[in-house]
Formats: structure tokens, C-alpha cells, sequence
């Protein structure tokens, strides 16, 4: 088994059931779950090409708002096949938990275990990123400085 066939299994192993017990749904590598404003909060994971590490991205999709040309899904409702096709690449505003290499958990430098171990930590301490995530500021920000999403 590839390397980063053993992290993905050791993901699995170590993280994706607590992704569950907290309410996401999802197959590996993307996750989503309800939230309280009839979006979804969104969760992938992401190697390296060159192999070693990856890296966790969160974010959030919003139902459309007239204000924002770009936004992420249609309707207050989405069809169950479109909520299916969402995940973070979906988003414009997306946030990179912090891995013991800048943004990568890297793996071969401290082994598969640790690294997924310093992932799962890291996204504990993180969940409270979705109760007040920046889309909205962050998308006026750029509405701002003319630019278009």
C-alpha cells in the first residue's frame, strides 16, 4: 500500500468518525453538513502531488443572495443531487487548517499517525470557525476593490 494510501486510511480510522459524530456527511475526500442559515459547511481534504502531506480546507456554502453574483447555491432548497456535488473547490472564501509544515500536515516528515493525529487536533480546535465564518465580509471586502466573483 502507497503512502498516501495508508493516510487515507488512517483518515478514515481517526477523523472521519468524529467528521460524523459531529454531523457531516460525505465520502472521503469531501464532507458537508447542514447549518443553522439553510447552507452547508464544507470540509476536504487535499495531498500533495508530489506526495508526503495534505491539508484540510473548510468553508462554507450559502444559500444565492441577489447581492453577491457568485454565490453557491440556488434556491433556499437545493436539489439533494446538487447538495451531493458541493464541496470547498464550490466556494470563493476557504480557510486551511494550520499543519506542522506552514498549511500541510506532512507525513513523512513525522509519520502517518502523528500527522493525522496533529489533523484531527487541529480541526477540534478549529470547529468554531463555522459558528462565525467571513464569507459575507470577505465577499464585501472584494465588492469593494471592484472585483468580481
Amino acid at each position: 500500500m502507497s503512502d498516501r494510501n495508508s493516510a487515507i486510511a488512517v483518515i478514515k480510522s481517526m477523523i472521519v468518525p468524529y467528521l460524523r459524530a459531529a454531523g457531516f456527511k460525505g465520502s472521503f475526500p469531501h464532507f458537508r453538513r447542514p447549518n443553522k442559515d439553510n447552507g452547508f459547511d464544507l470540509l476536504s481534504f487535499q495531498f500533495d502531488k508530489w506526495g508526503g502531506a495534505f491539508y484540510i480546507e473548510l468553508s462554507v456554502a450559502y444559500p444565492y443572495r441577489a447581492e453577491y453574483k457568485n454565490c453557491y447555491l440556488v434556491g433556499l432548497k437545493p436539489a439533494e443531487d446538487e447538495i451531493k456535488k458541493l464541496d470547498v473547490g464550490n466556494t470563493l472564501v476557504r480557510y486551511r487548517l494550520s499543519g506542522n509544515d506552514g498549511d500541510w500536515f506532512r507525513y513523512e516528515t513525522i509519520g502517518i499517525e502523528a500527522a493525522v493525529s496533529l489533523a484531527k487536533a487541529a480541526f477540534i480546535r478549529e470547529l468554531t470557525w463555522y459558528q462565525n465564518p467571513p464569507i459575507y465580509d470577505e465577499l464585501e471586502k472584494r465588492k469593494a476593490r471592484g472585483l468580481i466573483y
